[in-house]
């Protein structure tokens, strides 16, 4: 059987919280919210003598739509443009463009050994400073610089990690914050779950800057902590 349908966010998510690919992801879809046009594209196979051995394949196309889900961290995304291709024991995304806190970014999606990895990659900008931080912080950003990002989710935890080199922007702030538009200063943050109640939050700027943070994953209350300048 050849399907072709408009499927608007809601009832794809819907469709794929009801199928064998839930279990593949992890709790990705689970609580994710949404809303635009799409349209799904699909192939299902019903073996005549055996009815209950059902597979499909197909691809569902994102048409300017956004996601978010709160309970894993994952932010609002703007304007996704792609295709995710799906059969009934995998789904993954290959460079679907979207918008993130005012600035573009690319999205691919995976599931390897159990474990979904979500890879972003984007532009850190004025615009993605003042969006996510402070209007008067972005007036001290000039430039752009790429950064990279990668999401894993497992069964029971989710773990992020971020990084830029911040090479193509200037910043004018006292030093040591303050840098030239050619000059590398490495900024990471990772967040990795360390038991089934708590996550680590580390944050590193070059050589001059660091906090260790524990947070409550239920709670988001901040146990303990250290910052170092």
């Amino acid at each position: 059987i050849d399907l072709v349908l408009d499927s608007p966010i809601p009832k794809i998510i819907n469709a794929i919280n009801k199928s064998p690919i839930k279990n593949v992801m992890k709790g990705l879809f689970d609580e994710m919210k949404g809303d635009g046009n799409g349209k799904l594209t699909t192939q299902i196979q019903i073996p005549l003598k055996d009815e209950e051995n059902i597979t499909f394949n197909g691809n569902y196309e994102f048409q300017n739509s956004y996601l978010i889900n709160d309970a894993i961290g994952m932010p609002k995304i703007n304007n996704i443009i792609g295709y995710v291709e799906f059969d009934q024991n995998d789904i993954k995304i290959n460079k679907a463009e979207a918008i993130l806190s005012g600035s573009p970014i690319i999205i691919e999606l995976n599931n390897i050994n159990d474990i979904t990895h979500v890879n972003v990659s984007g532009i850190l900008d004025q615009e993605f400073i003042r969006v996510t931080l402070d209007t008067n912080l972005a007036k001290k950003f000039i430039g752009e610089s790429p950064w990279i990002g990668e999401i894993k989710i497992k069964e029971n935890s989710t773990d992020l990690k971020i990084k830029t080199d911040l090479q193509g922007i200037k910043i004018d702030l006292p030093a040591p914050f303050g840098k030239k538009e050619d000059e590398i200063t490495t900024v990471s943050i990772t967040k990795k779950s360390i038991n089934n109640n708590q996550e680590l939050i580390r944050a590193e700027i070059g050589t001059y800057a660091f906090a260790e943070l524990i947070k409550e994953k239920n709670y988001g209350e901040i146990k303990n902590g250290l910052i170092s300048i």
